[in-house]
């Protein structure tokens, strides 16, 4: 499909559908010495050095139904008002003084974009105004549906000058690309290079779907999850990484309720998030019904406990934006050098079965331990094996089995 002129974003569909029906396991390894993080600090402003950051949409009381601080914040703004008839409100710190991402949207088009006193003047009120500013202009700017869609020449151009004027004028304030992960095809011909983006992001939103079952056994095999990895894969080494908003709605707009299926999604999701991916710095959820669905937590117990078990799994979160994470994760390469102790080491498992049930873990073929959830975690005493290469292997319980094996030393 991809050598079909035309046909690029069919052909990337037709490759996620074969990658969620390939059964995977990465095996990490689970421990409080800060000598396994894995993550990267890039310096960008208002970046927290290891961990993510918890976020929400401005007026969500997430906080209060999951007990778990949310230290950033998302609001809407349109390009072309002032930020200073909100010095009272988002901008003051008094207010909130976690991290603030302002969605800033140019609904009259990129036209309205130029380097004038009106961009100067936002630039300049925001680096007065003692705010923990990110901002995200002219997000999802690759949907056709979008009221700033343009040619990604247009667009970039458009952005450098943002761009260009943020960093002479606010340079405390982050900037943030960030378009939808979907279309696949036109994400990256959107980049405005590395020298204008202090961060990178996308928008991360699932959609249920039973006609593209590449199994054509009417089931949603997809994860949220997974959708991150070409952002993610191609900008993470030199970009700090934010899922700027994104949810599932539970409650579809034609009315379809999925409240099961979404809550088993949240639950892997908000699990492995800074499992899998350690330069995810942020993550935004969209708390707010409307028009294309419910998504507030709540409206739905099944779905908020999911995210509150989630989100509070790993240990990978921040409570404040001065934390640091209560765990670090390492992915397990070969010849990775492990303590000659008892250790904790977890799995991801992508199945696309119902059945799936659990992680057995092997050393030299030999089973030591089985974990039947999510992150799959178990103690393993490695102090027998000091000194020695071992062969330490996950195998995933089901019909759709799947397996790593990776050789490591021990001592």
């Amino acid at each position: 499909m991809y050598t079909v002129p035309g046909q690029e974003q069919q052909a990337m569909r037709f490759a996620i559908n074969a990658d969620e029906v390939d059964g995977s396991v990465t095996m990490y390894f689970k421990t409080k010495d800060a000598k396994y993080n894995s993550s990267t600090y890039f310096g960008a402003p208002n970046e927290p050095a290891a961990g993510t950051m918890l976020g929400k949409t401005y007026y969500s009381n997430i906080d209060e139904l999951t007990g778990m601080p949310h230290v950033a914040r998302l609001q809407y703004l349109d390009y072309g008002e002032e930020f200073s008839v909100h010095k009272n409100t988002y901008f003051n710190p008094r207010n909130f003084n976690g991290v603030l991402q302002i969605a800033w949207q140019p609904v009259n088009g990129l036209d309205a974009v130029q380097e004038d006193e009106y961009l100067i003047r936002q630039a300049k009120f925001l680096e007065s105004c003692g705010c923990k500013v990110i901002l995200r202009f002219a997000g999802e700017m690759n949907l056709p549906s979008s009221q700033w869609y343009e040619e990604p020449q247009k667009y970039i151009e458009k952005f450098r000058i943002i761009s260009r004027v943020f960093k002479q004028y606010a340079p405390s304030v982050g900037l943030l690309w960030a378009p939808s992960f979907h279309p696949f095809d036109n994400v990256d011909s959107y980049y405005p290079g590395d020298e204008y983006v202090d961060y990178v992001g996308a928008s991360i939103y699932g959609g249920y779907s039973l006609q593209n079952d590449p199994l054509d056994e009417g089931q949603d095999r997809s994860h949220l999850i997974n959708l991150l990895d070409h952002i993610y894969k191609t900008y993470g080494s030199r970009k700090p990484v934010i899922i700027a908003e994104g949810g599932w709605p539970y409650v579809t707009s034609s009315g379809v309720v999925q409240e099961a299926f979404v809550g088993n999604q949240y639950m892997e999701y908000f699990t492995y998030l800074p499992i899998k991916y350690p330069n995810l710095k942020f993550v935004t959820l969209f708390d707010v019904d409307g028009s294309n669905g419910k998504f507030s937590l709540s409206g739905s117990d099944t779905v908020r406990n999911a995210y509150s078990y989630g989100i509070g799994l790993s240990g990978g979160y921040l409570t404040s934006d001065n934390d640091g994470p209560d765990f670090f994760y390492s992915e397990i390469f070969k010849n990775m050098k492990l303590p000659a102790a008892s250790v904790e080491i977890c799995s991801f498992v992508s199945s696309p079965r119902n059945d799936f049930a659990g992680v057995e873990y092997q050393i030299n073929g030999q089973p030591v331990a089985t974990s039947v959830g999510i992150p799959y975690c178990a103690q393993i005493d490695l102090s027998p094996y000091v000194g020695q290469t071992i062969e330490l292997k996950a195998v995933s319980l089901g019909s759709a089995q799947a397996e790593e094996s990776v050789l490591i030393n021990v001592g």
